[in-house]
Formats: structure tokens, C-alpha cells, sequence
């Protein structure tokens, strides 16, 4: 069987990797878990996955064709994304602001006066 790699999404649900397709948890049955594919309403995408989640990992039980091909730059978009969701928490005390929008007019300030100069 084949593991599957979860992914947090931008709205922190979970998703899984399949070979590049990224799938949303629709349920689970005790330790099976269902996917569908995240392209469904966009590309009315009938893929469909099912796991069996044992010792902390997904494995793969069952897979259904794809409409599309494989995306799998978007699992390393969504990785990144993702790090930078966490780094404001990490460094935010070093700054002497507190939310993101401020700390981003604290770095973009000076580098205003400089490029915009009459």
C-alpha cells in the first residue's frame, strides 16, 4: 500500500497527496477516511480516494481516475505558503509591531523613502 502525505491547506483542513493530486477529507468510518478531489467543482473532477489510517499514516485503499493531470508543484506552493503562515509567530516579538499588516508597512517604510525619492 501505497502512504499518502497530509497536506494543511490554507484554511488548515487537512488534505492528502496522492502523486501530485491534492485530495479534501469528505469522512471517515472508523479508521477509513474518504477523499475527493479538490478540483471537483472546478473541473467536475470525479476523482475519489479512499485510506486507511493506521500507525499515524494514510494508506492508500483505493483510487479513482482524475479528469486532470497532476499538479505537483501545488503541494510545494501550499508547503510554503504554509511556513510563512508560521513564521509571523516565530519572529513576531522581534518586531515592534504585532500584526502582519503593520509589521509589513515596518519593512515596506523604509524602503519607500529610499525608492521614492523626487
Amino acid at each position: 500500500m501505497d502512504v499518502c502525505e497530509v497536506v494543511s491547506s490554507i484554511h488548515n483542513k487537512n488534505k492528502i497527496n496522492d502523486h501530485g493530486y491534492l485530495m479534501v477529507k469528505d469522512k471517515n468510518r472508523g479508521q477509513l477516511y474518504y477523499w475527493y478531489c479538490e478540483k471537483w467543482d472546478i473541473l467536475n473532477c470525479k476523482g475519489r480516494a479512499t485510506t486507511l489510517f493506521a500507525e499515524d499514516q494514510h494508506q492508500l485503499v483505493k483510487i479513482s481516475e482524475h479528469n486532470h493531470t497532476a499538479e505537483t508543484s501545488r503541494v510545494k506552493v501550499i508547503k510554503s505558503i504554509n511556513l510563512l503562515k508560521e513564521r509571523p509567530n516565530r519572529v513576531g516579538s522581534s518586531l515592534p509591531c504585532s500584526s502582519p499588516a503593520s509589521r509589513m508597512a515596518w519593512v515596506a517604510a523604509p524602503m519607500a523613502k529610499r525608492v521614492c525619492r523626487p
